[in-house]
C-alpha cells in the first residue's frame, strides 16, 4: 500500500495539529500508521493494522504526488458580490493538505486522494453551512508542443457546517473514485473551482 495521504496541503488538520503522515509530510513514499490523523481518515478507525503478508499487499509502481494548484487555495463567500473586502466576506475556506494512498491491480491505478483544510468565518459569518467546490483531477501537464491529457477530473462538493460560536471548522475530504488505466506517468492536482463545470 502506497503513501495513504500524502496530504501535502491535509497539515492544518495533520501536519498543524502535530500529526504527520508516514515517514514525513513530504517524502513520496510509505503507509501512513493506524494510529495517525491519516491512517484514522482512510481506514476509519484508529485499530493498529494487521500483520499481514507483504508479499501479497505491497503494490509495484509509483503512486503520483498530490499538490495544490496554485491560486486555487482559498475560497471566499462573500455578501452581495461585489468583490473581496473584509467587510464583504461570510467565509473563507482554505485548502492545507493533501494525501493519498495507490493499489495497482492488472495494470489499472486506484488511488484514494484525500484533502484537508479549514473554514474561516469572516465578519459578515455565522452559524450556517458552508459549501466548497473542491476539483480534483489527474493530467499529464501541457508541454510546449502537446495539449495536457487529462485521465480524470471532477467538482466535488463538500459540505462544512459551522456551529454557532464557532470562528474556525477543520474539513477533511476523500475522493476514492480515482481510477487510472494506463503506464504514463502523470500528476494530481487539488483545488477550489468555482466554475461548476
Amino acid at each position: 500500500m502506497k503513501r495513504a495521504f500524502a496530504f501535502r496541503g491535509v497539515a492544518v488538520a495533520a501536519c498543524a495539529l502535530g500529526l504527520a503522515l508516514v515517514a514525513g509530510c513530504s517524502s513520496d513514499e510509505g503507509v501512513a500508521p493506524a494510529d495517525t490523523f491519516y491512517g484514522k481518515l482512510i481506514r476509519g478507525s484508529g485499530e493498529p493494522a494487521q500483520e499481514v503478508d507483504k508479499e501479497i499487499t505491497t503494490p509495484q509502481g509509483f503512486c503520483p504526488k498530490v499538490t495544490i494548484r496554485a491560486g486555487t487555495q482559498t475560497f471566499l463567500v462573500t455578501t452581495g458580490g461585489r468583490g473581496d473586502k473584509k467587510a464583504e466576506i461570510r467565509y473563507q475556506g482554505t485548502l492545507t493538505d493533501t494525501a493519498r494512498e495507490c493499489n495497482r491491480s492488472t495494470g489499472v491505478l486506484r488511488m484514494r486522494v484525500g484533502v484537508s483544510g479549514r473554514v474561516i468565518t469572516g465578519p459578515k459569518g455565522g452559524a450556517g453551512t458552508v459549501h466548497l467546490p473542491l476539483r480534483v483531477v489527474a493530467l499529464i501537464p501541457k508541454l510546449e508542443q502537446t495539449e495536457q491529457k487529462v485521465f480524470y477530473t471532477k467538482l466535488h462538493d463538500v459540505v462544512v457546517q459551522i456551529p454557532e460560536g464557532q470562528g474556525s471548522v477543520p474539513w477533511a475530504f476523500i475522493d476514492e473514485e480515482v481510477v487510472i488505466d494506463t503506464t504514463e506517468r502523470f500528476r494530481v492536482y487539488v483545488g477550489f473551482d468555482s466554475s461548476k463545470k
